[in-house]
């Protein structure tokens, strides 16, 4: 029986259905209540986690330090703060040593009102892939949770094959992945830092799923991904890293008493920031 709200169903449907447009779907990352609300007034059509800024922000390193009650507390603030618009997590290993552990954390981050999720496919320090009937194994328990739950979970399978420089082929192996994991269940394959158009063209002509790709600057021409066939572009932690170098400069300016250009630009108003309440 479902526990869902039909609101979160019609988000499911929503954010699928996007990635099997003509058009580009870029997503935007957020790590907290202030950062969402900004994206929300730019009518992008749905957004995303990066699994580096929710830990920084809250003061823990990457690689599931953050415990995991305080993400999902923090997720149910993103989700709250997202209103209309599809939320997507990046989960990064599940969260687990156990299938079993998997099957609770996917239920809990369900009920946080999220429709998509990112599961990679390596270990704590990206190098070594896991074997890839353990992945299927564990895509497919996700999948499972997800329909006993009446939500159609987006599941972006994040393969970490160009982590690993042992690969000789690794668009090969990104496809032999996105085979078994398609099978298994995943909705989208990621291989992250997939750094040239013409191996994105060549896994997007062959992958049985739509393609996301990371923007980084060797492949930051988003007329040319799209030409490629890529379905989404996700910014990871692009947008907390500019943020905060921004602070970083002005600081810094402001140190050597340079001031002019804390004020170049439109600032946010006193009454723009009460809007993201």
């Amino acid at each position: 029986m479902s526990n869902t709200k039909p609101d979160q169903t019609q988000k499911a449907d929503q954010f699928r259905a996007l990635h099997h447009s003509d058009k580009l779907l870029l997503l935007p990352n957020v790590w907290d209540h202030v950062s969402t609300k900004l994206i929300t007034k730019l009518n992008f059509p749905a957004i995303g986690t990066a699994s580096i800024a929710t830990a920084i922000s809250n003061g823990y390193p990457d690689g599931e330090h953050i415990p995991f009650p305080r993400l999902l507390e923090v997720v149910r603030n993103i989700t709250a703060a997202a209103d209309y618009l599809p939320v997507t997590v990046d989960i990064e290993r599940g969260f687990s040593g156990s299938i079993n552990k998997l099957e609770e954390n996917i239920a809990a981050l369900i009920e946080t009102g999220i429709v998509g999720i990112n599961i990679e496919d390596s270990n704590v320090n990206h190098h070594d892939l896991l074997h890839i009937k353990k992945q299927c194994e564990k895509i497919a328990t996700i999948r499972k949770v997800a329909d006993d739950l009446g939500v159609r979970l987006f599941i972006n399978a994040r393969t970490d094959v160009y982590f690993n420089p042992d690969i000789k082929n690794p668009v090969e192996e990104v496809l032999i992945r996105a085979e078994a994991y398609a099978d298994a269940g995943a909705d989208c394959i990621y291989p992250i830092l997939v750094k040239t158009y013409e191996e994105v063209e060549e896994i997007a002509e062959k992958s049985p799923l739509p393609i996301n790709v990371l923007l980084i600057e060797p492949i930051r021409d988003l007329q040319r991904l799209q030409a490629a066939g890529v379905a989404r572009v996700s910014l990871g932690p692009l947008l907390f890293s500019l943020a905060l170098t921004k602070i970083r400069d002005s600081a810094a300016a402001l140190k050597q008493h340079k001031t002019e250009d804390l004020f170049d630009g439109e600032l946010l108003s006193y009454a723009s920031l009460h809007d993201l309440l």
